[in-house]
């Protein structure tokens, strides 16, 4: 997530959610604090900024198929988003309750999937 905003010409598509998970996946990284991007760190929290993103998509035009494709990821692949209780509940008893390293595996799991889809 660049502080230099893209121009329509360098964009060939618009900004989906995993393009906009792997920024703050990057900037994570670096220091920045979740918080700084979800008012918590907290998972919940990413969870309904990652839905208010893709109604905002929804609602401009956009079908972020990508997404879909990663929801079918963690499902088929990786077994990681089962019914009755999502991804949330099973990550904060993998991570032991702490929230930021929920996020961050969410977001490496993002990350994982964006390697082996784009290259």
């Amino acid at each position: 997530m660049s502080a230099r905003n893209s121009t329509p010409s360098e964009r060939d598509r618009p900004v989906f959610v995993l393009d906009v998970l792997m920024g703050i996946r990057e900037e994570a990284r670096r220091g920045r604090p979740f918080w700084f991007f979800f008012g918590a760190e907290n998972a919940e929290n990413m969870w309904s900024y990652i839905a208010g993103y893709l109604h905002c998509c929804y609602r401009n035009g956009f079908t972020d198929e990508e997404w879909g494709r990663f929801v079918d990821w963690l499902v088929d692949v990786k077994h990681e988003f089962p019914e009755g209780g999502g991804w949330v509940k099973k990550f904060l008893d993998d991570c032991g309750g702490d929230h930021g390293k929920v996020i961050m595996k969410f977001l490496d799991l993002a990350a994982e999937f964006v390697a082996t889809q784009r290259g």
